[in-house]
C-alpha cells in the first residue's frame, strides 16, 4: 500500500483552528492510540525501541502522513503500520536487551501516543519532536510523566 500523502502536510496549528481544520477530539484520540499500538507492536518483536523510534519520527509515514490534518489510517493496528514502514524501506533491528516485559511495552506505547499528541498539540513535525525527545529522553519523562494527565503533560513541555 502506497502513502496517501506526498505534498507537505497541513499541520495543526491555531492559524487551520481559525479555519475549523483542527481534527476534532476523537480522531486525534485515535490516531494517538494508532501510533500507541505501533510502538507496542514494535517493543513486543524485541526491535531496539531508540532505533525503531529514530527510525519511524523521521520516516515518511510519520512526517507526510500521520502530521496532516487527515491520515486515513488513523485506526490501524501496530502491525498495518509496520508494513507501510518496510515498504519505505526502513529496517529495524532485535535489541540484545531482555524484551517482552509488559513495562516494556506500556513504556514504548505511551512514548508512542505522547510524541503524536505533541507533534499535534505543537504543531511541528514528528521529526522535531523527536530531534527534541529522544527515545530515551521520553522513557526517563515517562516515570513521572505517565501518572499526569497527557494534556497536563504536553502543556509542560518547550518544543
Amino acid at each position: 500500500m502506497k502513502l496517501l500523502n506526498k505534498k507537505k502536510p497541513e499541520l495543526q496549528t491555531k492559524k487551520n483552528q481559525k479555519k475549523g481544520k483542527i481534527m476534532n477530539s476523537i480522531y486525534c484520540a485515535d490516531i494517538c492510540k494508532s501510533q500507541s499500538r505501533l510502538f507496542i507492536y514494535a517493543s513486543k518483536q524485541g526491535f531496539d525501541m531508540e532505533e525503531f523510534a529514530c527510525n519511524f519520527m523521521n520516516s515518511e509515514l510519520a512526517n507526510l502522513e500521520m502530521d496532516s490534518a487527515y491520515y486515513a489510517y488513523s485506526v490501524s493496528d501496530g502491525r498495518e503500520l509496520m508494513s507501510f514502514l518496510i515498504e519505505e524501506g526502513l529496517h529495524f533491528h532485535p535489541t540484545k536487551k531482555q524484551v517482552g516485559l509488559l513495562s516494556d511495552s506500556e513504556i514504548a506505547g505511551w512514548v508512542g501516543h505522547m510524541y503524536r499528541l505533541l507533534a499535534i498539540r505543537k504543531g511541528v513535525h514528528s521529526r522535531q519532536v523527536y530531534n527534541a525527545l529522544p527515545y530515551n529522553k521520553m522513557v526517563q519523562l515517562w516515570v513521572g510523566g505517565h501518572t499526569m494527565d497527557d494534556e497536563s503533560f504536553v502543556d509542560t513541555i518547550c518544543l
